[in-house]
């Protein structure tokens, strides 16, 4: 379930246009990976601000279902691992926020996906 909402400054548009299939990519195999996420519900969306931010100029957050194997170190490890490939690819300023919701709190509605 994990939805990652990654907003950049106006001018780095641009760059992360350029990079956005290899970025969201890059970001999915990391939830994968660290959080132990399955591939085909992982959501990566990124989008540019209307405005210079005040604050960052890369903003990544990341919701996703609590769970005991999600413990401090694990979700530690994914936040730095986003944090040094957003970095890397933008060059500019980046925070990242990893939030756990309590899965009796998550209701959710998707439109399938269709089926190859």
């Amino acid at each position: 379930m994990p939805i990652a909402h990654i907003i950049v400054a106006p001018d780095l548009t641009g760059a992360v246009t350029d990079q956005g299939l290899e970025l969201t990519s890059a970001v999915r195999d990391i939830l994968v990976r660290d959080l132990g996420a399955k591939p085909q519900l992982v959501q990566v969306m990124i989008t540019a601000a209307l405005t210079a931010p005040a604050g960052c100029e890369v903003l990544c957050q990341v919701q996703h279902r609590a769970s005991p194997a999600r413990d401090a170190t694990t979700r530690a490890r994914a936040a730095q691992n986003l944090h040094d490939l957003l970095h890397h690819v933008t060059g500019h300023s980046t925070r990242v926020r990893l939030i756990a919701l309590d899965p009796d709190h998550i209701t959710a509605a998707d439109t399938p996906e269709p089926q190859p």
